[in-house]
C-alpha cells in the first residue's frame, strides 16, 4: 500500500477520495483510514455550532430569563389559565384537546389503565379506548365475531393523544386502543429498568404490550397494529416475538428498519440522542417557568400546554431508550440494531404488512419503503405533501382511508389501491449481509452529499447480496436524495 500525505493527495486533485495516513506509535505502526475533508469539515461546522449554542448562547439566555422568571412567577400563577403539573389538570387539558381533534367520538372515549409486571417491574399502562361506532358495518374478527380491535402505537416525544385525529374515521370500522408506551405520557414514572440496554428494553416493550392486551382482550384475540416512527420499530419487534397476536401491520414513517437515515439524518439523530424534547425538565424549574411564561404571553392553546406538561415531566424516560438505539460519532451516525431481519421474518410468515411514508419526510425518507418493497415485497405508499408525521390535518384523513382499505382487504395487499407489489428476496440475513469494512457503509455522515452516496452504496450492496435481486436491473442513483424514488427495471 502506498502511503500518501494529505498535501500530496490534494495536489493530485483527490480531495474527495479516501486518504490513508500512517500513525506511528512507540512499539508498532498502525494504519488507519480517514474520510475526505468534506466529511470532516461538515461535522466540524455542526459541532462548533452545537458547542456555541450549548455553552455560550443558552447560559446567557438563562441568566437573562432568570430574573424575569422570579419576578413574573406570581403573575404566572394568577393569570395563566391552566399551568398546574398535577395529573388532574393534565387529564383535563387532554379532554379538551380530544374534544377539538375528534368531535364525533370524544364523548365515548374512555381512559383505561392496567398495571402489568414484566421482569419484576410494575408498569402502569394507560390507553384511550374508542368503541366502534359503525355497528354492523364494523370489521369483525373470524375468531370471536366481535369488532376487530386496532392498536395504535405512537412515536417518540408523544403519547396516545397524538393519534386523536384518526379516531373519528377509524372508529367507523374498528374498536381502537391507543396506548401510552412505557416511559411516555402523563402516567409515566421513573424506573430502574430504563437503565437496561436499549435493545433489551425494546423487547420489554413487547412484553408490556402483550400483557396489557391479555388483560383487556384475552390471551388469544388478534389485533390490527398501526404504529408511527419509533413506535413502528417497537411494533415490528412485538409482531415478530408474538406472531399469533397480530393480524396485520401498518407502519407509518417507520424508524429503525434501515440502518441509515436521510441525508439530514445525522443532524436529526443528534437532537434525538440529546433528548432535546425534554430540555425543560433538565433545566428544572427555571426551564419550566421560562417555557410557561412564553406560552402564556403567546396565548398558547390547551393542546400546547398539554404537550409542554407531558414532555417536561421529570418522570418521562422513553426518549432515553430511543437515544440508546442511535449511535452518533464525530462525523457520522447510524441505527445500532436495524430491524431488517425481523421485518423479513414477518414477510416469510405471511403477515400482511404495509408501509406508509410522507413524500417530504426528511427523517426517515420514503426511499426506505421503496427498498423494503424491492427486497421483501412489502407494499408501500406515499402521502403527497407530508413530512414525517401524517397524523394531522388533511393527511390524517387520507391515512385513515388507507388503513381502512388495507384492513378490508383481509390481508390481500394487491387489493389496496395505489400499491405496487414486487417479488421478494427469498433469503436475507442482515448480520452476514455486510462483511468487514462494508459495515461502515451504513453510517450516515453529516455532509448531505456524502450521506446520499453512503445510502446509495448501502442499497446497491444489499441488492447484490440478495439472490433474486441479482437478476433484476436496478435504478439506484449514485447519490440518493431524500425525495428519490427507487424502481426496478423490469
Amino acid at each position: 500500500m502506498t502511503v500518501k500525505s494529505l498535501d500530496a493527495a490534494k495536489r493530485e486533485g483527490r480531495n474527495n477520495e479516501r486518504i490513508v495516513l500512517s500513525l506511528f506509535h512507540s512499539k508498532d505502526m498502525t494504519v488507519k483510514t480517514y474520510d475526505s475533508m468534506p466529511r470532516v469539515w461538515a461535522a466540524y461546522r455542526f459541532w462548533v455550532t452545537v458547542w456555541l449554542i450549548k455553552w455560550f448562547l443558552m447560559p446567557i439566555v438563562a441568566i437573562v430569563l432568570l430574573p424575569c422568571c422570579i419576578i413574573l412567577h406570581a403573575s404566572l400563577i394568577l393569570r395563566c389559565k391552566i399551568v398546574k403539573m398535577h395529573q388532574q389538570s393534565v387529564f383535563h387539558m387532554g379532554r379538551k384537546v380530544l374534544a377539538r381533534l375528534c368531535p364525533r367520538v370524544h364523548a365515548s372515549i374512555t381512559e383505561v389503565r392496567e398495571t402489568v409486571r414484566v421482569m419484576g417491574t410494575f408498569f402502569i399502562v394507560r390507553a384511550l379506548e374508542v368503541p366502534c361506532r359503525g355497528g354492523d358495518n364494523g370489521i369483525s374478527t373470524a375468531q370471536t365475531g366481535r369488532t376487530e380491535t386496532m392498536v395504535l402505537l405512537h412515536g417518540t416525544a408523544a403519547d396516545s393523544l397524538v393519534m386523536a385525529e384518526l379516531f373519528d374515521d377509524l372508529s367507523r370500522k374498528y374498536a381502537l386502543l391507543a396506548l401510552d408506551l412505557p416511559g411516555f405520557g402523563p402516567l409515566s414514572r421513573r424506573s430502574d429498568i430504563a437503565a437496561n440496554p436499549a435493545v433489551q428494553f425494546v423487547n420489554i416493550y413487547g412484553s408490556v404490550i402483550d400483557a396489557f392486551l391479555t388483560l383487556r382482550l384475552g390471551a388469544t384475540e388478534r389485533v390490527y397494529v398501526f404504529a408511527h416512527s419509533f413506535g413502528a420499530y417497537i411494533a415490528v419487534h412485538f409482531a415478530s416475538t408474538y406472531p399469533s397476536r397480530v393480524s396485520r401491520l401498518v407502519l407509518a414513517s417507520p424508524a429503525g428498519l434501515m440502518p441509515t437515515l436521510g441525508t439530514r439524518g445525522a443532524t436529526y439523530a443528534y437532537f434525538f440522542k440529546q433528548s432535546m424534547t425534554n430540555l425543560t425538565r433538565k433545566w428544572g424549574l427555571v426551564g419550566f417557568w421560562a417555557l410557561s411564561l412564553l406560552m402564556h404571553f403567546a396565548d398558547a392553546s390547551d393542546e400546547s400546554h398539554y404537550w409542554m406538561h407531558v414532555l417536561s415531566s421529570s418522570n418521562t424516560w422513553g426518549d432515553e431508550v430511543l437515544a440508546g438505539l442511535i449511535s452518533v460519532g464525530w462525523t457520522e451516525t447510524y441505527w445500532r440494531e436495524p430491524a431488517l431481519n425481523r421485518i423479513h421474518q414477518l414477510v416469510v410468515r405471511g403477515l400482511p404488512c404495509l408501509i406508509v411514508h410522507g413524500s417530504q419526510d426528511r427523517i426517515m425518507p420514503p426511499h426506505q419503503g421503496d427498498m423494503l418493497r424491492i427486497l421483501f415485497g412489502i407494499p408501500n405508499v406515499r402521502i403527497a405533501g407530508v413530512g414525517h408525521s401524517p397524523l394531522h390535518g388533511v393527511s390524517a384523513k387520507e391515512l385513515a382511508g388507507k388503513l381502512i382499505n388495507f384492513g378490508a382487504a383481509i390481508g390481500d395487499a394487491s387489493a389496496v389501491p395505489h400499491v405496487r407489489r414486487e417479488a421478494s428476496c427469498a433469503s436475507f440475513d442482515w448480520d452476514t449481509c455486510l462483511i468487514g469494512e462494508e459495515k461502515h457503509m451504513y453510517r450516515t455522515p453529516f455532509d448531505h452529499n456524502l450521506a446520499g452516496r453512503a445510502i446509495s452504496r448501502l442499497y446497491n450492496t444489499l441488492l447484490m447480496r440478495c439472490n433474486e435481486a441479482q437478476k433484476w436491473g436496478m435504478l439506484v442513483p449514485q447519490t440518493v436524495r431524500d425525495d428519490t424514488t427507487i424502481r426496478l427495471l423490469m
